[in-house]
């Protein structure tokens, strides 16, 4: 406990933050001169900081609240782009599922990214596994989709300018 303060000795004036038995802020003394004495009857405490640290040690971790904020900000929107490609993956695989085409399957993703910016691996399977040519599927063989896209960062860190981002999903000739 302390209800009482003197700044005797002391160099550079301090800021009082006197709290009560919960830890709350019940009176602010700034810029206490020295060779003062200050009391608070229904403070349970004190704390002490010299006038104007609270603005450097701001200032100093500044840049370190932007960067988690830009990040945080960066990772929200390459997330959202992770989501976006695995729904073109599904809707592509329906489109394929239908139509059994790939020129359809090539333009339902080209409809969201343009072309050269992603890379498309398209894969056929028979019912027993076997790999087949897109001109031997037939009902109920499988179509396997893999995207790949370069996410671009907007601000890069680290020497990361893209983040890989994949999708792949399978679905059965109709």
């Amino acid at each position: 406990q302390c209800r009482s303060i003197h700044t005797f000795f002391m160099k550079r004036s301090l800021n009082l933050y006197w709290v009560n038995h919960k830890g709350e802020v019940i009176r602010k003394d700034r810029k206490v001169k020295p060779w003062r004495i200050k009391q608070c009857p229904q403070a349970y405490g004190v704390l002490e900081c010299e006038s104007g640290q609270s603005l450097v040690e701001f200032a100093l971790l500044l840049p370190l609240l932007i960067l988690l904020c830009f990040g945080f900000l960066q990772l929200s929107l390459a997330f959202q782009a992770s989501s976006q490609l695995q729904h073109v993956t599904f809707q592509a695989l329906q489109v394929g599922s239908i139509t059994n085409d790939d020129n359809q399957i090539t333009g339902a993703i080209e409809a969201f990214y343009e072309p050269g910016s992603i890379e498309i691996i398209l894969e056929n399977k028979d019912s027993d596994g076997h790999l087949l040519a897109s001109a031997a599927r037939r009902y109920g063989d499988q179509i396997t989709l893999n995207l790949t896209y370069q996410y671009p960062l907007d601000f890069p860190l680290l020497n990361l300018t893209h983040i890989p981002l994949s999708a792949t999903g399978s679905l059965p000739i109709l």
